[in-house]
């Protein structure tokens, strides 16, 4: 086994293109390497496919802050900016094995691959309804005014979000995970749990099909516990909307991009495999949630401590030329030799919305460009301004024109 050092300093980009050039070059060093994130803590990065599938379902590493042995461990008993995933409440995101099964049954009659079609209708009309608003928009933006409305109301229809609270839960959601300084998100996390308990309450008060009131059926017959309930949820909610916004946002901006994409959106099949295709080369999760060695233990010939950070680069992994030929360009149609992407990770824990969040992108993409043939991004998409943090990628903005100007 290799024991590396020193560690490479990360920085947090304001340039999608930079960040992706330091994955590359930390990548090329070798397929785990020490990282020291901005103002943060020592990670190790997996950055190759091939150890990158391995490390997504390998038992060796957990996802249970309480399973590591000495205080100083993980995050040595500090909070991090971007820990939300690591330390809030009990979901399926920070939980392993048999617990982690039970909190992640729960999504199946809401988010497995069959059940999100009943959701079709919903998610159809919210589109139609949101590109009326883009076209009354004078300098729109694809993620403010079309991306961010449709993700956030379709994840509210599933969860069972009243109208009335969904600004500001939407809101706080998005904050959640932009990297915010630990006492800010102290303070979100407050109000994220003060906004879902007035949910619960309503859902008590007048129980529906969604998940929510499912979750509360679970806590009513003794399986669950109300902290989970409120874990789950607002877990849920953090992880599940801004993912889907960040790929409608970006799977926009490509395709306006490249013109050439857009036949593509005509046909049901080919609009699956240019989903799946944006999520490969552009996905909003850059790295797997937060995992802890134990015990040492060696991953890609590299030795790991016992209590080591362990972040898989989805986005790394993704664009190896070890697994797929011409990584940085959109292929649509790769061969069948190449492997399947890793956008929403492998394995147990493997994105539970991962279908709904395929289903809205394929409802909206095909509705954007079919309303708006012509339309072109206001600035070159390398001139994006993008919140680079730990989980997620995404722009701060998508400014388009709907017409030629």
């Amino acid at each position: 086994m290799t024991r590396l050092a020193p560690t490479v300093e990360f920085e947090a980009w304001s340039k999608a293109g930079d960040a992706y050039a330091a994955l590359t070059a930390v990548r090329e060093a070798g397929p785990v390497r020490p990282v020291l994130l901005p103002d943060g803590p020592e990670v190790w990065l997996v950055t190759r496919y091939a150890e990158a599938k391995q490390a997504l379902s390998d038992p060796r590493l957990v996802k249970d802050l309480r399973r590591l042995h000495h205080a100083d461990h993980g995050f040595g008993g500090h909070r991090y900016r971007d820990d939300v995933f690591a330390v809030f409440g009990r979901q399926p995101a920070n939980s392993d094995g048999k617990d982690h099964n039970r909190l992640r049954m729960s999504y199946r009659p809401f988010l497995s691959p069959r059940a999100v079609q009943r959701w079709r209708p919903a998610i159809e009309k919210f589109a139609a309804q949101q590109l009326d608003i883009l076209a009354r928009i004078d300098r729109p933006d694809l993620r403010r005014d079309f991306a961010d409305p449709i993700a956030a109301r379709g994840l509210a229809h599933v969860v069972g979000i009243p109208d009335r609270l969904l600004p500001a839960l939407a809101n706080r959601a998005r904050e959640a995970v932009t990297g915010l300084p630990p006492e800010e998100m102290a303070v979100i996390s407050t109000d994220l749990m003060d906004l879902v308990m007035e949910i619960i309450a309503d859902k008590r008060a007048q129980p529906d099909d969604t998940l929510i009131s499912h979750l509360l059926d679970l806590h009513a017959s003794g399986q669950w516990t109300l902290a989970e309930v409120v874990g789950v949820t607002v877990a849920t909610v953090t992880a599940g909307q801004t993912t889907t916004a960040t790929l409608i946002s970006v799977g926009g901006a490509v395709i306006a991009e490249q013109p050439g994409l857009r036949p593509l959106l005509g046909n049901p099949s080919t609009t699956k495999d240019l989903i799946e295709e944006l999520l490969r080369y552009r996905g909003p999760a850059v790295n797997a949630t937060w995992r802890f060695a134990p015990v040492d233990l060696e991953l890609g010939g590299v030795a790991i401590p016992a209590g080591a950070i362990v972040l898989v680069s989805l986005a790394s992994a993704n664009r190896d030329p070890r697994a797929y030929s011409d990584p940085e360009t959109v292929c649509p149609r790769r061969a069948e030799s190449e492997p399947a992407h890793l956008g929403f990770g492998h394995g147990p824990h493997f994105c539970a919305g991962a279908a709904l969040s395929r289903l809205v992108a394929a409802i909206t993409l095909p509705a954007l460009f079919d309303r708006f043939p012509r339309l072109s991004l206001a600035v070159a998409i390398e001139d994006l301004e993008w919140i680079t943090a730990v989980v997620e990628w995404r722009p701060t903005a998508v400014p388009v024109r709907l017409e030629p100007s």
